[in-house]
């Protein structure tokens, strides 16, 4: 059967983004296990959170027990955590659940688009990207005239 698995975790910033259940803060996880090629299982679980004081301010710890094989997805963070629970890491996984605005992320102010001609007789292949591009870039038909097209990406950064 092999070692239990475990995911044990920090809440080290935004600890009012948590959930209360019962008066008692939690963070929520699912759960996926893909039974076989063409079923699977999803539900939702509490993991209790408790509140500690420490030289630099307040924490939160969590851990969760009796996972099975498959995907666990920490809800209410942004972006959404998802690990394989066959590969969790040994040392407590830090979250931080304040927003994106709220930790002074400044969102994309302006979209970038690249155009690559494809020369007669050449198609592109699909799924090709610059290298060394951000990830949130999708790959679009960008014109399309008399025969000829132009394929790029198009992301914002």
């Amino acid at each position: 059967m092999g070692p239990p698995r475990v995911l044990k975790g920090i809440v080290v910033a935004g600890l009012d983004k948590l959930d209360l259940r019962k008066g008692q803060p939690t963070i929520r996880y699912e759960m996926s296990v893909d039974m076989s090629s063409h079923s699977s299982y999803s539900s939702g679980f509490d993991a209790p959170v408790q509140i500690e004081q420490t030289e630099t301010g307040k924490v939160g710890r969590f851990q969760t027990h009796n996972l099975l094989p498959g995907a666990l997805t920490l809800e209410g963070v942004t972006p959404p955590v998802t690990l394989d629970t066959r590969s969790l890491p040994e040392s407590p996984l830090e979250l931080d659940l304040r927003t994106p605005a709220d930790r002074g992320i400044i969102p994309p102010k302006r979209e970038v688009v690249f155009r690559v001609v494809v020369p007669d007789g050449l198609p592109p292949r699909a799924g090709d990207a610059p290298p060394g591009l951000l990830k949130n870039i999708r790959r679009e038909r960008l014109h399309a005239c008399h025969g000829c097209a132009t394929d790029g990406w198009r992301g914002a950064v």
